[in-house]
């Protein structure tokens, strides 16, 4: 079981470096449906693996902000 998280967490990570802009939708849509299962803080946690900057869009602002 760890070693297919392992190998599902590369794959995800890889996912990410060659399209920085994903979100759940597409990632579901590629085949990868619970990320929460793999990366325990969400997808917030595979964008720091990969080394990326989060999308600008990625966390919810309020009108202050």
């Amino acid at each position: 079981m760890i070693k297919i998280d392992r190998d599902e967490r590369r794959e995800i990570i890889e996912f990410l470096k060659k399209n920085p802009q994903s979100t759940h939708k597409v990632l579901k849509q590629a085949g990868y449906a619970h990320i929460e299962r793999i990366f325990s803080k969400g997808l917030g946690e595979a964008y720091r693996e990969a080394g990326l900057k989060l999308p600008r869009n990625f966390e919810f602002k309020t009108r202050d902000q």
